[in-house]
């Protein structure tokens, strides 16, 4: 070869694959949840809906063939699940709300909406008010 000049050798392209041996994509398809949780109440303008004992949680209902469905609870690091069922009607596009009783003071808990047959929602907390010495 001369000085500056480049070889350049070209293989031959591979044969096609037949039909059967492609890779072929799939679309992906978004699954939504039957219930999903709101997430936690904002404490400026919901004051009342996380107390130190108590709170009201919001959900809605996705899918008309959701049953059995509400929210379930647990103290962050636990790992039992406490359900508490909706008390509506279901319906599409539906709003409903559960009452947590029995909670500690100070506490943080973890939520997700439920329902029978599909996968929780996704999970999230709420810190329940510390209660003041008098």
């Amino acid at each position: 070869t001369d000085e500056g000049s480049v070889n350049i050798s070209l293989a031959a392209a591979a044969p096609a694959l037949p039909e059967s041996q492609k890779l072929r994509s799939v679309p992906a398809v978004e699954v939504k949840a039957p219930v999903e949780a709101a997430p936690a109440p904002d404490p400026e303008n919901e004051p009342m809906a996380v107390l130190s004992k108590s709170a009201t949680l919001t959900g809605y209902v996705m899918a008309e063939d959701a049953t059995d469905y509400g929210i379930k609870y647990r103290k962050q690091g636990d790992s039992e699940w406490i359900r508490v069922a909706a008390q509506t009607t279901r319906a599409a596009r539906t709003e409903f709300t559960v009452s947590l009783t029995g909670l500690e003071p100070n506490t943080t808990y973890e939520y997700a909406a439920y329902a029978s047959g599909y996968d929780d929602g996704e999970i999230q907390t709420i810190t329940t008010e510390s209660v003041f010495a008098s």
